[in-house]
């Protein structure tokens, strides 16, 4: 399977025509960052005009009859004058506006058309003005076009809009991205970079290709990490083959950055009541939270890697709609998707599979099948809430006990499928006695 990642480079300085190096004129960048966005809005009306003659068709066919809508060539007439009111528009970032709105007006088509079909609240409308930025092809001796060249290790030639023309601008990249890239990045395909704005300052993102080849072992034979995404504790893990056998067990709790964190909730919270503003809060308490979320997922991989997992189990967590109650500020922050964007990205480099399974009453039923437990307030006044206390009277941590389930669902499904005949619960009330119960009575137990 092919994957895809990207990095950012910060442009640190400009240069001269005699290679001494200057600042940086930020205001040509935005200026040229303004064209491609206003030349994106110039481009929407004209392919929401004429959606159903490209609609149908597919590949690079589409992109050529988009482009040839609004770039004139010899034996082509455009319908609008593009190329008269951006006049030497680069070919490259055209084509990339092109294709940008191509996805742009498809998803007002559909959503327009489940619209007509169910009319509830307003029409959709189609917005003009986009937060885009723009691919930028290399010039290279297969491609003579292009917007960027490099010319030495951190220095690059930029294609921008400067007194109204479309010139080269040389530019120095930040020696530390640069170095970071070319560790971790040789062996993979480079594919076009884009211009990114983010807080004042401009990047060229530089993103790459590479193939990874998963493994190909059978369900019932491979050893599964199981993992339960908290909000008290970050994780917890647990190692389980298809007889329910746990072969290993941790729970995962980055402390600082947790509560750093909650100390920046606490202090916008305040500052909120006071009238203050809190934005730079709300920038550190974003980047703390970034940083968990990264090594929340180193650690599980490190965990999955130690124990030989082949796949990677996680909840499908649907945290959709308005949060209510004293916790919606801690579901807020609660970065779950990011957490297994990065474990799943990471586990696909090493060969492991990640999968899936339902997250109903995972942590609410005990996982030796005797029903819905108590956790925290409702055992005692000085419960924690990631202790539970099963109908019998024991007390467990919950979210070990709900990752045993999820590895249980994981394996009870395929159970499901192999073996149509044989009854079990559906999907959110299964746990791993159902597992362990499939086993004796299948005969699968090894």
């Amino acid at each position: 399977m092919k994957l895809f990642s990207a990095y950012d480079t910060e442009i640190r300085y400009g240069m001269n025509d005699k290679g001494v190096i200057i600042s940086l004129n930020k205001r040509v960048l935005d200026d040229t960052l303004s064209v491609c966005r206003n030349a994106l809005a110039y481009i929407i009306p004209v392919l929401n005009d004429h959606y159903a003659e490209w609609e149908a068709l597919k590949g690079t066919d589409r992109n050529n009859f988009c482009e040839h809508l609004i770039h004139s060539t010899e034996k082509n007439t455009a319908v609008c004058d593009f190329d008269s009111v951006f006049y030497k528009f680069p070919s490259g970032i055209r084509r990339s506006a092109v294709s940008e709105v191509m996805g742009i007006v498809s998803s007002y088509r559909s959503n327009l058309k489940n619209w007509e079909e169910d009319p509830k609240g307003n029409a959709p409308k189609l917005s003009y003005d986009h937060y885009w930025m723009p691919v930028i092809y290399r010039k290279s001796p297969s491609y003579a076009g292009g917007e960027i060249e490099k010319c030495g290790r951190l220095v690059y030639r930029l294609k921008v809009y400067r007194n109204h023309d479309w010139v080269w601008m040389p530019i120095v990249l930040g020696n530390d991205d640069v170095s970071y890239i070319e560790r971790h990045c040789a062996g993979r395909k480079e594919c076009s970079p884009a211009l990114k704005k983010s807080h004042g300052r401009y990047y060229i993102t530089w993103a790459f290709e590479e193939r990874a080849e998963l493994n190909d072992i059978d369900v019932m034979d491979c050893r599964i990490c199981a993992v339960d995404l908290g909000i008290c504790s970050d994780a917890a893990c647990t190692m389980m083959d298809s007889t329910g056998t746990v072969y290993a067990r941790k729970v995962i709790r980055i402390a600082y950055e947790k509560d750093q964190v909650n100390h920046l909730c606490n202090r916008i919270r305040k500052n909120q009541k006071a009238g203050r503003s809190v934005k730079e809060l709300w920038a550190y308490a974003q980047n703390y939270n970034r940083m968990l979320a990264r090594k929340v997922s180193a650690a599980i991989i490190a965990f999955a890697v130690k124990n030989d997992a082949d796949t990677i189990v996680f909840e499908h967590l649907d945290t959709g709609g308005k949060k209510k109650g004293s916790r919606k500020q801690r579901l807020h922050m609660w970065k779950h998707r990011d957490i297994q964007k990065l474990t799943e990205y990471k586990a696909h480099q090493l060969g492991m599979r990640i999968s899936r399974v339902c997250a109903w009453g995972t942590s609410r039923l005990a996982y030796d099948g005797s029903g819905e437990v108590k956790r925290g307030k409702e055992v005692s006044k000085t419960t924690p809430y990631n202790v539970c206390c099963f109908k019998n009277g024991k007390q467990y941590n919950c979210d070990l006990s709900a990752s045993y389930n999820i590895g249980a669902r994981y394996f009870l499904r395929e159970i499901s499928l192999r073996y149509k005949d044989y009854e079990l619960p559906a999907a959110p009330k299964r746990t791993l006695s159902d597992l362990w119960k499939a086993n004796r009575d299948l005969g699968l137990t090894r």
